[in-house]
């Protein structure tokens, strides 16, 4: 028997689907806690999102409320076979993504984006994650599948590399549903991977400066960020 804390609701013996919050830092260390929180599994089970959607779907999946196709969760499993830097959501095979199941265990990061386009271009992130997601999985071993929210992996991007298409306009929809739909992912998920990362070396080019020919920007697409 586990010991626990009434006034703060705090067990170290969970019960069942209660979060595990793994903390990655490379400055405090890593830590694995897990709180006992309420089951949210007590939802209506009368959703109907989706024909994929069920009863015995996730709660993260049951409290999208019509946006389920917004936000892909990858199966952790198809995290060795990508490419570096990580690609786009548009870009990942479809066979990697998964509805989650109440039996899977979902994992949700959280993290920073040190440049705008992307927010891992040198990959420092993917190998830590690889970590933190076999010591969460460690602790669930009854889960059937182990699956992940990533925002860049699991939402629609902008392009950030030449060649690649800018987000289609139901795309951009989907994103703008997936930004409201996000909060529920990180309550209802049952790990909260929380990254803290310094921003380590520049990536080539960061902070140069680029001459182009006027001649040349009647030619260029221009895109406002932010107000």
């Amino acid at each position: 028997m586990g010991n626990s804390c009434p006034s703060c609701s705090y067990s170290d013996t969970p019960a069942a689907n209660a979060p595990v919050h793994v903390v990655a830092s490379q400055v405090y260390g890593t830590e694995i806690k897990e709180i006992e929180k309420k089951d949210f599994c007590a939802m209506s089970s009368a959703s109907t999102v989706g024909s994929a959607i069920t009863s015995r779907s996730h709660p993260v999946v049951l409290a999208a409320e019509g946006n389920a196709n917004c936000v892909h969760f990858i199966k952790t499993s198809a995290l060795q076979w990508l490419q570096s830097p990580w690609p786009r959501c548009q870009e990942v095979d479809h066979k990697s993504f998964v509805l989650p199941s109440e039996d899977d265990l979902v994992l949700a990061v959280s993290h920073g984006w040190s440049y705008q386009m992307h927010p891992d271009p040198v990959g420092r992130e993917a190998g830590l994650i690889n970590d933190l997601v076999a010591q969460a999985t460690d602790r669930q071993q009854l889960s059937e599948e182990v699956v992940m929210f990533y925002d860049f992996l699991s939402v629609a991007q902008r392009p950030f590399k030449n060649g690649q298409p800018g987000r289609t306009a139901e795309e951009s929809r989907h994103f703008t549903a997936a930004l409201k739909y996000m909060p529920h992912v990180y309550m209802l998920a049952d790990a909260v991977l929380h990254l803290d990362l310094d921003v380590g070396e520049p990536v080539q080019g960061d902070g140069e400066i680029f001459l182009v020919d006027s001649a040349l920007l009647h030619r260029a697409s221009l895109v406002e960020l932010g107000e």
